[in-house]
């Protein structure tokens, strides 16, 4: 479901690159129970509020960032950075929130209950694919 009456949402993830024992065990986590929006949360991040990641990393050097990058605090908050985030980060990231779904955690507000389901590759692929195609039908209505 999207943001609506009920306020809730259910964001597509693929797990990042650094396919790390922590960041496996991190994502397990992130997908077991749903987390609100922090009051906190801005157009730059949205803290979520739920079940804390024990998530033990070496220091790591700062890196570039992404929209719908799932950021670990060290205080095991994730973080879910937004359009306007930091152009570079140095916290782990658990995974990634799909393209085709960032339309919809930007219409998140603070209090908003958010569900995370890993997808595939192709899954991601598809959705996007379908979002492209429906706007283009729009634009041409």
């Amino acid at each position: 479901t999207w943001p609506g009456p009920d306020r809730r949402a259910v964001l597509r993830l693929l797990p990042t690159s650094e396919a790390s024992e922590h960041a496996a065990r991190a994502l397990d986590v992130l997908c077991r129970a749903p987390y609100r929006i922090a009051a906190s949360a801005t157009r730059m991040a949205y803290p979520l509020e739920g079940t804390a990641i024990d998530l033990v990393e070496p220091a790591r050097a700062s890196s570039g960032t992404v929209t719908g990058a799932l950021q670990i605090l060290p205080s095991g908050r994730p973080v879910l950075l937004m359009a306007d985030r930091h152009t570079t980060g140095g916290y782990p990231v658990a995974a990634i929130v799909i393209s085709a779904d960032h339309r919809h955690a930007a219409q998140l507000a603070p209090g908003d209950e958010v569900r995370l389901v890993t997808c595939t590759r192709h899954e991601a692929m598809q959705a996007l694919v379908r979002d492209e195609l429906a706007w283009q039908r729009w634009c041409t209505s």
